[in-house]
């Protein structure tokens, strides 16, 4: 569903999915359809919230196909979350075009890109680099493309890495780091982390200033139940 700001809300013309992508401006919404049934099939969609418009690839029978980031009107996306899966950048009216296989992450802000595969994990920046990141952890790109961060869940803490070594940074107890529910951790502002989590039997936003280290604690009213799912902002290039 699409929420305006005066309250109003609409259903979206064409399913996304449960991972739709955005692009950085919030023009456009995508997402891969899936149909599981007799014959099961997957179909990208792109959506220009402006106008309405929906541009769709042909429908595949397969089930694999994942959005990954909607940048200048293009979309990306892969054929699957395995070690070396194919990855295409799609502008309506024009054909697929393949990119480096194994992509996983696409920051739609800057670009940049991480690259999964049988020789490890590397980095793809806007300018063309690819350089080695460390296999060890999850790690995902923070909005910019120049910061990576990978969660840890026992002790719960955040591993930071830019151009120096690996930095653990410990969380306090009882936020919620599952990346795989809408309450999920996220970006704020490209330096402000904000977390779901429960104290008490009371749902709290705990939001972290990664520039100072500061802790800001939410408690939430018992209106918003368990595992509230907050209102995420768009990001926007930061210029020069």
């Amino acid at each position: 569903m699409l929420v305006r700001w005066d309250g109003t809300t609409e259903r979206l013309p064409v399913d996304l999915g449960f991972h739709p992508v955005r692009s950085a401006d919030g023009r456009f919404l995508a997402g891969v359809e899936h149909h599981v049934g007799r014959r099961s099939w997957d179909r990208p969609h792109l959506l220009d919230v402006t106008t309405g418009g929906v541009a769709s690839l042909p429908a595949a029978d397969e089930l694999t196909r994942r959005a990954l980031a909607v940048i200048d009107g293009a979309l990306y996306y892969s054929d699957g979350s395995h070690i070396g899966s194919r990855t295409f950048r799609w502008r309506p009216g024009a054909d697929p075009e393949p990119l480096a296989p194994g992509l996983w992450n696409v920051d739609p802000l800057s670009g940049a890109a991480l690259e999964r595969g049988a020789g490890g994990v590397f980095r793809h920046g806007p300018d063309g680099t690819r350089t080695p990141v460390p296999a060890d952890r999850q790690y995902e790109l923070a909005p910019g493309g120049e910061l990576l961060y990978a969660f840890q869940y026992a002790p719960p803490s955040v591993w930071l890495l830019d151009d120096g070594a690996p930095e653990e940074h410990p969380l306090p107890e009882g936020c919620d780091l599952s990346t795989a529910i809408p309450s999920a951790p996220f970006w704020e502002t490209p330096t402000t982390l904000v977390f779901t989590g429960e104290r008490g039997g009371t749902s709290r936003l705990v939001r972290w200033d990664l520039r100072s280290g500061r802790f800001d604690h939410y408690d939430l009213p018992a209106v918003a139940g368990y595992r509230p799912f907050a209102v995420q902002p768009i990001l926007r290039p930061v210029a020069g």
